[in-house]
């Protein structure tokens, strides 16, 4: 992967890259830092039509490059009987619940680096861990090697699996369901897991909601061939008649023809796939399946509506220094949570390697 990245720059530099980049090719920072991608401000002319977390997904220091056309939610879903309606809880909040519900799991399926990285790092404003203005980190700090430990007794249970999930999180063995959203249909997956009674609280977050949106995006090459070509892609790409499309997708009568895909950046288009789904006929018996857990296909309750209107509304993009950083994080947990190395052995070494980056 580390030649292909260093090839494309080269060709990026000579000219010869395609006129139009794709995301997860190179990290956006490096790419705008190295020169190779173009501002597309311009191609933005009325920034409310789009949801704010899908537009600062593509900013670099508040200018447009990247043009976001899909996105998908990346999110903590609980029972209701732990947080109710709130759409934010603090990592102290939670970290308390777990220990007075007596949980054995976190969320089935994570591993402990991924709980850190998500339930931890996915906070930009939680400078105990990392004061990403200051560029100071704390991750040596006792906050965080409380945190980990905290995570090494919640990573998982092997007693824990598909023929059980139910069960455990009916009985609160299991906290929490992390979930990648990207259809309606996923919200009727969490009203099976928790009879109806959703928190959306997300991710811990110090301020905000923690609802996250990742989005796909195309990048305009700065040395691009047919720059006004390119140009009228990327604006047609965001209009939109172009993103109803991509909110019908789902929906086309001939299933021949339906497509699946995420949710479109434009309001209107996205409010118009939550419709849709709203009046597909539900299957009149459950027959989707996830971790054990039954659902209906199609369909959409008014409740589920509202909730992911306003997870849209809310979400913030993942901050985007998580890319240079992602794995350093994941190879000094890797030993600790194998019972190789100690919490604070790991917490000094992560600090420095952070330290090391945020001072470049």
């Amino acid at each position: 992967m580390e030649k292909y990245q260093t090839d494309l720059n080269k060709a990026f530099a000579s000219g010869e890259g395609p006129d139009i980049i794709i995301n997860g090719i190179m990290n956006q920072k490096n790419m705008v830092r190295g020169g190779l991608i173009a501002p597309v401000d311009d191609l933005v002319t009325d920034k409310s039509a789009y949801f704010e977390g899908a537009l600062k997904s593509g900013q670099f220091e508040e200018v447009q490059y990247g043009i976001p056309y899909e996105f998908y939610f990346d999110t903590a879903a609980y029972s209701g009987k732990l947080f109710g309606d709130s759409d934010s809880i603090t990592l102290n909040d939670f970290m308390d619940k777990a220990t007075e519900m007596d949980a054995k799991a976190v969320a089935l399926g994570l591993t402990g680096e991924e709980i850190v990285f998500k339930y931890g790092f996915y906070d930009e404003k939680n400078t105990t861990f990392i004061d990403w203005t200051e560029k100071k980190s704390h991750l040596d700090s006792q906050e965080f090697i409380d945190f980990i430990n905290f995570v090494a007794r919640y990573a998982g249970s092997p007693t824990i699996d598909e023929g059980n999930y139910k069960d455990k999180l009916d009985a609160g063995v299991v906290m929490s369901e992390s979930m990648i959203i990207g259809d309606p249909e996923r919200m009727n997956y969490l009203d099976a897991c928790f009879d109806g009674n959703v928190s959306l609280a997300g991710y811990p977050r110090t301020e905000g909601c923690g609802v996250y949106m990742t989005c796909n995006m195309l990048y305009l090459n700065s040395k691009a061939e047919c720059t006004d070509g390119a140009k009228a892609f990327l604006k047609f790409i965001i209009s939109q008649d172009a993103q109803m499309l991509v909110a019908e997708n789902r929906y086309v009568n001939d299933d021949s023809q339906s497509q699946i895909g995420n949710f479109p950046v434009e309001k209107e288009a996205f409010y118009r796939e939550i419709e849709l789904a709203q009046m597909q006929k539900a299957s009149e018996k459950a027959n989707s399946s996830m971790n054990g857990i039954s659902y209906p296909s199609g369909g959409l309750s008014r409740e589920s509506a509202e909730k992911i209107k306003a997870m849209a509304e809310k979400a913030c993009p993942v901050n985007s220094e998580l890319d240079d950083i992602v794995d350093i994080i994941y190879e000094e947990l890797e030993p600790f949570f194998a019972g190789q190395r100690s919490a604070e052995d790991v917490a000094n070494v992560m600090s420095s390697r952070v330290q090391i980056y945020l001072d470049e």
